[in-house]
């Protein structure tokens, strides 16, 4: 698992942090004077997986605030994905701890219009995420402007820039699984894209159920489970990997395909035929939403924090 994709598992795992209203402020960390920081915006993983990073160079200084270096600019490494689910959080992320309130300071726009939402604190007081009361608008544009420049940052420390991106919101696309027929539908804008045969998790290792968001994609990740040295120990490679919440989702299952469609053999997973996996992979976001309401595992993490 990478950075990003643990992020974002943390970002929709109901237990990684208690949500915190806006106007209040975040434990005060350990001081940390005269550093870099960073902020990390959420353009994460093309089709092609390559990860896919917004950075914001911002430098931190003792007060008063020192000339922002000429360097201190927004820019993209590589050009980022094409679109996003309608779930894809608003990730910044910070190389040092914030303890000062600056989410007021942050606006977050749709057409020009403020989206309301909630912002969250993770542990640490490095990243801070924000996702709208209801999902993001099907082929839109969210745009993220922070004015920071000057705001202290806590322990002496002040922002000397500002920083804004956008991020292109793609089709309201969910994948809804149905374990009695051992298959999945994929919807685009609430149009039959295709439907696929599946092999699910075995009765001793069934899928999680509930409704999960897309959080990560590997062209190739080597999955394992179980206890090593014992007879359910499992590590193997696999290719087109979709990972979801805190799962790992939907991939190609070559050994399994004699089985995709008819029985659940998998531990926990998606198992797809390798050609339906690719074009599963090709079509998905990060943010795009998975049902799988009549599986027998687990229920999966809540997409969010009760009460946004």
């Amino acid at each position: 698992m990478n950075d990003v994709e643990k992020l974002l598992g943390d970002a929709f795992h109901a237990a990684a942090t208690t949500a915190v209203d806006e106007r209040r402020q975040p434990p005060k960390p350990a001081p940390v004077a005269g550093r870099r920081a960073s902020w990390i915006a959420p353009l994460f993983v093309a089709a092609a997986a390559a990860l896919v990073v917004v950075v914001a160079a911002v430098t931190v200084v003792p007060r008063p605030t020192a000339t922002p270096a000429a360097g201190d600019q927004v820019r993209v490494l590589p050009p980022a994905a094409d679109s996003y689910g309608v779930q894809m959080p608003v990730v910044l992320r910070f190389t040092e701890p914030v303890s000062a309130p600056i989410v007021n300071a942050i606006a977050v726009r749709v057409g020009g219009a403020d989206v309301p939402g909630r912002w969250r604190w993770q542990p640490g007081n490095r990243q801070l995420l924000f996702l709208p009361r209801a999902d993001w608008r099907p082929h839109s544009k969210v745009e993220v402007v922070a004015a920071v420049r000057g705001k202290p940052t806590g322990d002496g420390r002040t922002f000397a820039a500002d920083l804004s991106f956008s991020m292109s919101i793609g089709a309201r696309q969910v994948t809804t699984v149905d374990a009695a027929k051992h298959q999945l539908t994929v919807r685009s804008d609430g149009r039959v894209a295709r439907v696929l045969p599946v092999s699910l998790g075995k009765p001793s290792a069934p899928t999680p159920r509930g409704s999960s968001v897309v959080t990560g994609k590997h062209r190739t990740k080597v999955l394992t489970g179980g206890t090593p040295g014992k007879a359910d120990f499992y590590r193997v490679n696999v290719q087109w990997v979709v990972s979801m919440n805190d799962w790992d989702g939907a991939f190609a299952a070559r050994w399994a395909v004699p089985d995709i469609g008819h029985r659940d053999v998998s531990a926990g997973g998606i198992s797809l035929r390798p050609a339906d996996a690719e074009w599963f992979f090709g079509v998905t976001q990060l943010g795009d939403l998975v049902d799988t309401p009549d599986t027998a595992g687990r229920p999966t993490s809540p997409t969010w924090p009760a009460g946004l």
